[in-house]
């Protein structure tokens, strides 16, 4: 009867929970129509029934569930349950599915359409196995799943190929216009501009378009701004400094909570991990080495390597390799994050945010670029290239000079300047193209 009442009263309160936690947001993040679009397959019995929402701690995925429940509670058989809440009442994942039998007077899933949102999945002892079980028994039923920690998602091996896995990125600056001042710009104006780039065509009229559009604001002024507030919670705070501070303590939520959980590190290696990471905030891309690391910090390179391994799982850093490159001269990877606001407020703990402006501006484009879904590479002398197009990136930057194994690559320069001309991409439009 416990659990009975336990799953009364979560019913009863979620209108109330839903209502406190996003009543202040008035739009839904872009990727909510990738997520409506599986519910839609869903409900047309095709696609994968189990979604995984990964990402970042603070990218906004369990509002993403809650505006998912409040959209489709009226349409759909919908509940909303937390893993850690099961956790901290004993609850089984077995009894949340034969508690909801119960209390709908049949088997949810079996012969009518039953969606499951499941937040803090990772509190679920063997939780990807029992979603496996589950879906295999229940045809109708789909699971849509997140964690606070991308790590312990990305970790299932049971759910290889059963479940359909959707990257929860920062804001993108479209995103971050639309939420912070209103202004809209449209999906089609992002998949002109992004097809031109992929077929070397200069956007001039997208450069034009886009001031239509900006009202009274500067588009520049405005890019610069979103570089410092691209995480969701940037738009919570009422100023830089507790932003730097909900940054901070997120990275140490990532460090001291989830490492420990997914990976069982001792303790004296957390600090070191977070001392490490506020190290690499304040180096450039290709300054990343595992040996300057290994003497910096104090490890052995082997656990480096294994930090490392562990801020990319958690959506921190991302590794990029060199293209091409033989094992006989292997280059090494160049190391983005995935927010460049996030290494702003970790290298101000230094005092060298004056000296970054290159290295957030590539994070800025890393980003970008990481939402195209293709692979992302670098070269001796281009700083991206994705297929055969190279991008750089800089104020007044020039094209280096490449080798002639590389004279195959098209070349945009991202720059911090306005304009277009010739192969020239102000920074601040090539970022509307996501």
């Amino acid at each position: 009867m416990e659990v009975i009442d336990f799953f009364v009263n979560q019913q009863a309160e979620m209108p109330l929970l839903v209502k406190n936690k996003i009543k202040s947001i008035k739009k839904s993040r872009f990727i909510f129509s990738s997520i409506n679009k599986s519910i839609s397959n869903f409900k047309k019995g095709k696609g994968q029934r189990i979604v995984l929402l990964h990402g970042l701690r603070g990218t906004g995925k369990t509002t993403l569930l809650l505006q998912i429940y409040k959209k489709y509670k009226e349409k759909l058989n919908i509940f909303y349950i937390s893993g850690d809440a099961l956790l901290s009442h004993n609850i089984d994942f077995e009894d949340v599915i034969l508690t909801l039998d119960r209390l709908n007077k049949h088997k949810i899933g079996l012969d009518k359409k039953f969606i499951l949102l499941v937040d803090e999945v990772t509190y679920i002892q063997r939780w990807d196995l029992k979603f496996k079980v589950w879906i295999d028994q229940r045809p109708n039923l789909m699971m849509i799943a997140t964690s606070s920690s991308s790590l312990g998602l990305k970790n299932s091996k049971e759910l290889t190929r059963r479940a359909k896995n959707i990257p929860i990125f920062p804001l993108s600056f479209r995103e971050y216009l639309a939420v912070k001042y209103n202004i809209s710009i449209p999906d089609s104006f992002s998949d002109r501009l992004r097809k031109k780039i992929f077929n070397n065509i200069l956007p001039e009229s997208e450069y034009i378009k886009v001031f239509s559009y900006l009202k009274d604001y500067n588009l520049t002024a405005l890019y610069k701004e979103y570089t410092r507030n691209d995480l969701p919670f940037s738009l919570e705070v009422s100023n830089e400094k507790e932003y730097e501070q909900a940054i901070k303590r997120m990275i140490k939520r990532v460090v001291y909570e989830d490492f420990p959980r997914f990976a069982n590190l001792e303790a004296k290696i957390l600090q070191k991990a977070e001392q490490m990471i506020y190290f690499i905030s304040t180096i450039p891309s290709d300054g990343v080495k595992i040996q300057t690391i290994s003497e910096t910090i104090g490890i052995s390179k082997e656990t480096v390597t294994k930090l490392l391994n562990l801020f990319e799982q958690a959506m921190v850093i991302k590794g990029v390799s060199c293209q091409g490159r033989k094992r006989s001269f292997k280059k090494p990877l160049k190391w983005f994050f995935y927010s460049p606001s996030l290494r702003l407020a970790l290298s101000s703990f230094w005092g060298v945010t004056s000296d970054l402006i290159g290295n957030l501006r590539e994070d800025s484009v890393f980003l970008v670029l990481s939402q195209f879904d293709k692979d992302i590479f670098y070269s001796h002398g281009i700083d991206f290239i994705i297929e055969d197009i190279g991008f750089e990136v800089g104020k007044k930057k020039k094209i280096k000079k490449i080798r002639s194994s590389e004279s195959k690559f098209k070349i945009f320069i991202l720059s911090a300047e306005e304009g277009i001309e010739q192969n020239k991409i102000p920074l601040s439009l090539f970022a509307l193209s996501i």
